[in-house]
């Protein structure tokens, strides 16, 4: 389940925040994401979460992103890393040459 708000969310530690996610639950805020690609980014990011991708440190949505222009530079794809690594826990074999 993901939940999209338009308000903005933080917790104790952070004032604020672009989305979290938790096992089965994710909420993506679009208080800070004036434009519509910046929140698809963002929700696919969270979406990854929803599906077991960890942060990643290549050209990937799974990137993490500590400020919203951050999110403009961020592709809006996995990186052949986490490609594997999806198609792993769905007990798959990613075919040569990445997902089309």
């Amino acid at each position: 389940m993901i939940w999209l708000v338009g308000e903005n969310i933080g917790d104790c530690w952070r004032p604020w925040v672009l989305g979290a996610a938790v096992p089965g639950r994710a909420v993506v805020s679009t208080f800070r994401l004036p434009r519509p690609l910046e929140a698809l980014k963002n929700t696919a990011h969270e979406i990854g979460h929803l599906l077991g991708l960890p942060h990643c440190d290549a050209r990937c949505c799974m990137r993490p992103v500590r400020h919203e222009s951050q999110l403009v530079a961020l592709p809006l794809a996995l990186c052949w890393g986490c490609q594997k690594r999806l198609w792993a826990r769905q007990g798959e074999t990613l075919p040569r040459g990445g997902a089309a």
